[in-house]
């Protein structure tokens, strides 16, 4: 029997019959993440809450940058560049 699984993003969850499960990242968040690699297509990968990651694009590794998360998934999410921060040091 499968289970029939319903997304709810603007309200953040997900729905798996009569149980709810809270995504830990939901569109228009804001984080302030730093970027720990390159994926192929070229745009940086940065991970938050336990391995989630986000791709943000046009950015460089050790980049620290302030996001908003543009789309959210169950594992991924893909993010916009709203800051750029001077670098410490």
């Amino acid at each position: 029997m499968a289970l029939r699984v319903r997304y709810d993003v603007d309200r953040g969850i997900k729905i798996h019959s009569h149980i709810f499960v809270v995504l830990r990242v939901t569109a228009h968040q804001r984080r302030t993440v730093t970027i720990e690699g390159i994926g192929d297509k070229g745009d940086g990968i940065a991970r938050i809450d336990r391995g989630y990651v986000l791709i943000v694009p046009e950015t460089d590794v050790d980049e620290r940058v302030t996001v908003e998360v543009d789309q959210a998934r169950d594992n991924v999410g893909f993010a916009s560049v709203i800051k750029r921060h001077a670098e410490s040091g």
